[in-house]
């Protein structure tokens, strides 16, 4: 559930790693690289184009796959229900990873970044931890995460930083404390920010004309921005 924002992207969808993707940037002009892996909707949605877009603006290459074989789930579906019982099962690690994976590699090949580091949207973001677990990015943030393994999240070989809701069922308090406990005894650095008056999703389909769900969008992305910044130089 959620809102689609408007505006004019000025990236490209393109095969890479024979992976339908969103690419925005000049990889020409900068070293560092940001893997997006979205939510469900994935990258063809306006509202993730729009915050890879922002990231270029920041001098990063911005690399964002579609996941889903060009099935990702609509915006507000009428059912969401009955919709993730029969869509969740065909879109497991068995078929995202291999997806993932290719995409790293080719990214690693073709463009040698000295940083290549990861953001993810709720059903992105258990993928960025098990990379992250087997040392493949250099820094990663979390927002509103799903289904993260907790023995991936105890084996993390970067700094991780997760931006969580007050209102999430997939992400609730336990959870985000059980994940504080976990790593802290990874011995890498973290950072666990809570977001009031917020539910899930609110990273990127937030509503825009809500005062508290726009600063904590923006407030979001801001400190992704200094995240990469302060590990990923």
């Amino acid at each position: 559930q959620g809102y689609r924002y408007s505006g004019e992207t000025t990236g490209k969808v393109t095969e890479f790693a024979g992976v339908e993707t969103y690419l925005a940037g000049d990889s020409s002009k900068t070293d560092k690289v940001v893997l997006i892996l979205t939510d469900v909707l994935g990258p063809l949605f306006n509202n993730l184009q729009l915050i890879a877009d922002q990231f270029a603006e920041h001098g990063y290459y911005v690399v964002m796959p579609d996941m889903f074989n060009k099935d990702p789930v609509p915006l507000n579906p009428e059912d969401p229900e009955l919709l993730f019982k029969t869509w969740l099962p065909k879109h497991g690690p068995e078929t995202v990873y291999p997806i993932i994976d290719a995409v790293t590699k080719e990214i690693k090949e073709k463009f040698k970044p000295k940083y290549l580091v990861g953001i993810g949207y709720c059903f992105g973001c258990r993928y960025l931890v098990g990379l992250q677990a087997r040392g493949v990015l250099d820094a990663t943030v979390l927002n509103h995460p799903s289904f993260v393994q907790e023995d991936e999240l105890a084996s993390i070989k970067s700094p991780i930083c997760i931006q969580a809701a007050q209102y999430d069922d997939i992400f609730p308090a336990e959870l985000r404390h059980k994940s504080e406990e976990i790593l802290i005894g990874t011995n890498q650095p973290f950072e666990i920010t809570l977001y009031s008056q917020v539910a899930h999703g609110f990273a990127i389909r937030g509503d825009p004309e809500n005062p508290r769900e726009k600063f904590a969008r923006k407030q979001a992305f801001c400190a992704a921005v200094e995240w990469f910044a302060e590990f990923a130089p």
